[in-house]
């Protein structure tokens, strides 16, 4: 009779190969090379979402700037309008969305305002350096210590960095919306007085 005894090692009968497991001490290179790659991809992504910062800040500028001109813009029209034709000319229903307008077009701007505030993105201080020099001297594998050290503050990093963005884009769009807005009324109070005065 065949022999019939199944053999748990072997991998012909196509099942997947096992991972190793990156926390048995008897595998401390390939422990030490995953870390090492991890916190490299960290970095990368740590990377991105600081340059992701910068374009969303800069955008907010861009909103604070657009937002003082229209307003300007639309201080100068009504100003035109009232002289020739006299503020009592401008009805409630005329007035009202220019004042609208301009009241979102300085929220938009203090929204911008906001999105540019410091805010401490977390980074490895100076000091802990020297701590980590007297963990490694400290320990039987040194560069595991590091690399483990290494990976945690990473990814502390990357998930502030990560949350501090995502408010940051949020508070864009609201100015973006508060900016569309402005425009929406000051263009229908404009239409409006325009087509009544011409």
């Amino acid at each position: 009779m065949a022999d019939q005894s199944h053999n748990p090692h072997d991998q012909s009968s196509g099942g997947a190969k096992p991972s190793p497991d990156l926390n048995d001490q008897s595998q401390p290179d390939q422990r030490l090379d995953a870390l090492t790659q991890l916190v490299a991809i960290l970095d990368e992504e740590i990377s991105d979402e600081l340059a992701s910062k910068n374009s969303t800040e800069q955008r907010a500028i861009t909103v604070i700037t657009t937002s003082a001109t229209l307003a300007t813009l639309v201080f100068t029209i009504v100003t035109a309008i009232t002289k020739f034709h006299g503020a009592e000319n401008l009805f409630k229903e005329e007035r009202i969305p220019i004042q609208i307008g301009v009241v979102a077009f300085l929220a938009a701007a203090v929204v911008g305002l906001v999105v540019n505030v410091p805010r401490r993105y977390l980074q490895i201080n100076a000091k802990s350096y020297p701590e980590f020099w007297r963990w490694a001297g400290s320990s039987e594998d040194p560069k595991a210590l590091v690399a483990e050290e290494m990976f945690s503050r990473r990814v502390e990093e990357l998930a502030r960095a990560q949350r501090l963005n995502f408010q940051k884009a949020e508070l864009l769009l609201l100015a973006f919306i508060f900016e569309v807005v402005a425009l929406g009324f000051i263009t229908v109070a404009l239409f409006v007085i325009l087509s009544r005065v011409t």
